[in-house]
This record gives structure tokens, sequence and C-alpha cells, in this order.
């Protein structure tokens, strides 16, 4: 059940702010598991693991393998460890929000990349201060996400 809750979490987060996967990879494999949950309502990893796409079996192989156990050493010393079961709300909103600003950043770079170009005609200096008021948005953002986040960006 908490699968099913996390994946309409995400799918939901990244429909909803209409974020694009710049990796066409990650893009397939993402439309891929909508569709299937769309269709099935649950979702089996046979289908990632099996998948006729190798790229796409193997990834889902090395997500779903084993996971990490803790070391001895933290163990012996009696170090709480906060295991994914009870984190995972957390991490999974965390996980959202670095996704959303690492598209806020990308698409501050290449605002950047076009506001180094003076305007030379009446139009571009229209089409310039439409780039710059995007430009100030998106600053806002990143400000918000790296706040939220607990991080300072200059």
């Amino acid at each position: 059940m908490i699968t099913k809750i996390v994946s309409d979490f995400i799918i939901t987060e990244i429909q909803n702010d209409d974020l694009e996967f710049s990796n066409l990879f990650y893009k397939q494999i993402f439309e891929l598991y909508k569709n299937t949950l769309l269709e099935f309502s649950e979702i089996d990893n046979n289908i990632f693991l099996n998948h006729k796409d190798t790229s796409i079996s193997k990834l889902s192989a090395e997500l779903l393998g084993i996971n990490y156990l803790p070391s001895k050493i933290w163990k012996k010393k009696g170090s709480f460890i906060k295991m994914p079961e009870i984190t995972y709300k957390e991490d999974v909103e965390k996980a959202m929000l670095v996704f959303k600003l690492k598209i806020i950043l990308m698409a501050f770079e290449k605002n950047m990349e076009i506001i180094k170009q003076y305007p030379k005609t009446d139009e571009e200096f229209e089409q310039y201060k439409g780039v710059m008021q995007k430009n100030l948005f998106l600053e806002d953002l990143k400000k918000e996400l790296s706040e939220l986040l607990g991080r300072v960006i200059l």
C-alpha cells in the first residue's frame, strides 16, 4: 500500500508542476510506470525486471536488489539508524524537492545564456524583458526550494 501512495504522490507532483525529465531514458521509465499503474492499479516488479529493453531490466534489477545493510561498527556502537520504512515520507518529499530544484537550476542556467546576449532591436528588447521576468521568477523558486531543503544557494 505504501508503494501506491508514494507512486501516486510522485506522479501527481510531476504532472501538476508540468515537470519534464531531461533524460529520455528516465522519462521512458516514468511513462512505463505511470501507464502500468493506470492499467493495473498495482505494479508487478517483473514487468520491469523482464522488460524487453535490457537497459530497463538492468536498472530495475539494480534498484530492486538487496538493500544496503548497516555497518557492523554502527551496530556495535549502538548508533541509531533510521530505517527507510520509517523515513520514506520525508525521503520521498525531499527527493521531489531536489528533483524540482534541479529542473529550476537547469532552466535558470538556460535563461542566463539568453540574458548574456544583449538585445539589439526593439523586438529583442521586448523578449529580453520577458526573459528577465522569468529569471526573477526562477530565482524566487530556487530560493524557496533551497530553504525547504535547508540549503544555501548563492
